[in-house]
């Protein structure tokens, strides 16, 4: 008998995830369907969160409940290519998404009319709430996202965008422009949403600001395309001079297009190229990233794989880099996607903090999403990323933007971080953010197009690499000794590559080259 309570009471600790630990800090959190032993098909399955190093270790797993021991349920169809898109909340505290409220191995769940639609609230601690159960006709649930934890705004196959309160079964439907909704972000406190629905433009804002009543429209963003399937994507703010988000990197599915680039030219967005997993690859389906300096970080999943690419190139420059893998899903298991993983609360909530350093001057801006007794900004340096000096202060103005700008070098590599200075005097401390001089390597390349031959003119040349399309570096040479080098062309097939430049200094230009 007492074996038997044991038994019961572990079962009931594992489905209601009391054993899960705390999420570690900078980690990724990847949703998975599947369970390694079931068939992956087109009925229920059971879902997990699996949480990763951003080198690819697995920290931990937390099944989310699927059984009559919790008041509600989550489960997700097993084969389905677009639902299970996770974000994590606006103030970093919460995990978030939908499913059904049913058991697995059912079928035509997304279907249902008496399935009510779950959403999910994952904390930091690793705490599964699913209190909230929608009862609506929305066909499948594929999207969920949230400020605070409080409130969630979620939307699929069709009906729009809706919102509902944490533990509320009412709704609201607050926008009918877009009904084949694929994923709900937030960034700072604009919702954006992706679409594949007609000659829409595939990514735009659902209204202006947090929106919770009446109808507000579908503003999609200019200068980007009307045809695709986007999934997750990724804002980033990597020019001081262009107000507000200036990069936008997309996960798409169509098979061969994989990631996509763009940045905010005037009112326009404009293509920075894409690049696929692989020639034969089919779409990417999650996408998150960091962004410091030019450096941005994308981690990105099909439904088997989990991937890294680095894009150095910064603002309206082609994208650049060559997929990674980190981690495999494994047999029958399937990704949906993927965000950083929850952190515990903080006074103020860092949206993003970046730079830019040149020869004498220092540029660094951030955004926060929210404010609470905080006094002022201490911006402080350091030459070794362990021994910091201040360098200046910065009040807070509650308006969740902030510049500042210093008119002297500190050296060619400086470390970053802001102390965030409490009303009570406490102080905490933002990430490290690592900003390399960006002076310019001073070479030309001509002719471009090229036919036979093109030829590289600069001081202090240390490495030429040729780069095709595909990210395979063709072309390698070290230790040059000129300062004008010629390099044959016609070995190499007709069609766009890339010159990657390094000189003495460590600086890297890259330029497009078109070969005919």
């Amino acid at each position: 008998m007492i074996k038997s309570l044991l038994s019961i009471i572990l079962v009931m600790l594992l489905n209601n995830n009391l054993l899960a630990q705390n999420f570690a800090s900078g980690s990724l959190t990847l949703l998975r369907v599947g369970n390694g032993t079931s068939t992956i098909n087109n009925t229920s399955a059971p879902v997990f969160l699996d949480e990763y190093s951003t080198s690819g270790g697995l920290i931990q797993t937390i099944a989310i409940p699927n059984s009559g021991l919790s008041p509600h349920k989550l489960v997700l169809t097993g084969n389905s290519i677009n639902q299970g898109f996770i974000t994590r909340s606006s103030n970093g505290q919460y995990i978030v998404f939908g499913g059904y409220d049913t058991t697995t191995g059912g079928t035509s769940v997304s279907s249902s009319l008496t399935i009510n639609r779950t959403l999910a609230f994952v904390d930091y601690l690793g705490n599964v709430d699913l209190s909230t159960s929608v009862n609506i006709d929305m066909g499948a649930i594929r999207t969920a996202a949230s400020i605070d934890g409080t409130s969630v705004w979620f939307a699929g196959e069709k009906k729009g965008t809706i919102y509902a309160l944490k533990g509320d079964t009412g709704k609201a439907i607050i926008c009918n422009d877009i009904t084949n909704s694929k994923c709900l972000m937030f960034y700072g406190n604009q919702l954006y949403l992706s679409t594949a629905q007609g000659t829409n433009l595939r990514i735009g804002k659902i209204g202006e600001g947090i929106c919770t009543s009446g109808l507000v429209p579908y503003n999609g963003l200019a200068g980007l395309p009307t045809t695709g399937s986007p999934n997750q994507y990724f804002f980033a703010d990597l020019d001081p001079v262009v107000q507000g988000y200036d990069v936008l990197y997309i996960a798409d599915n169509l098979s061969g297009t994989g990631l996509q680039k763009y940045s905010k030219v005037g009112t326009n967005w404009v293509s920075n190229g894409n690049i696929p997993v692989s020639v034969t690859a089919t779409g990417l389906k999650g996408l998150t990233a960091s962004a410091t300096g030019n450096i941005v970080t994308i981690y990105s999943n099909t439904a088997s794989t989990l991937y890294k690419l680095t894009d150095t190139t910064g603002y309206n420059v082609n994208i650049f880099g060559t997929f990674s893998t980190l981690a495999e899903a494994g047999l029958n298991k399937a990704f949906t996607s993927v965000c950083f993983s929850p952190v515990a609360p903080l006074p103020v909530q860092l949206v993003s903090f970046n730079g830019r350093v040149d020869v004498n001057k220092t540029d660094l801006w951030w955004t926060t999403a929210s404010e609470k007794d905080i006094q002022h900004y201490n911006v402080e340096y350091s030459l070794d990323g362990k021994n910091f000096k201040y360098l200046s202060s910065v009040e807070a103005n509650n308006t969740g933007n902030y510049f500042y700008s210093n008119q002297k070098s500190l050296g060619n590599t400086v470390f970053y971080r802001l102390a965030v200075i409490e009303r009570s005097g406490k102080c905490i401390y933002s990430n490290i953010l690592l900003l390399k001089n960006s002076a310019v390597v001073d070479v030309k390349i001509m002719p471009n197009p090229a036919t036979n031959y093109i030829n590289i003119t600069g001081k202090d040349i240390a490495r030429i690499e040729l780069i095709n399309e595909l990210g395979k570096v063709v072309f390698k040479q070290k230790s040059i000794n000129s300062n004008c080098i010629s390099i044959p062309t016609t070995a190499y097939s007709k069609g766009v590559y890339f010159v990657r430049i390094t000189d003495s200094r460590n600086l890297i230009k890259t330029e497009k080259l078109i070969i005919k």
